[in-house]
């Protein structure tokens, strides 16, 4: 069985993000939020108004909190 070039390119290649600005490895699907200084998973914005990063952990809150 001959493998073309596009199939062969096709395996995971472990690759892990660095974030430079904490120095650390960042997990996946999380971005590095300037006004806070570090990684956050699922980054959403940064809202002024709660002085917080949106995010996985607190979207739902965020959600009820505008709509109250």
């Amino acid at each position: 069985l001959k493998l073309y070039p596009q199939e062969a390119t096709r395996e995971t290649k472990h690759c892990y993000r660095y974030c430079y600005q904490c120095s650390l490895i960042k997990p996946d699907r999380s971005h590095h939020c300037s006004s806070c200084g570090f990684c956050v998973v699922k980054y959403d914005h940064h809202c002024p108004w709660i002085n917080k990063c949106v995010s996985f952990n607190n979207y739902k809150y965020f959600m009820l909190y505008l709509i109250y």
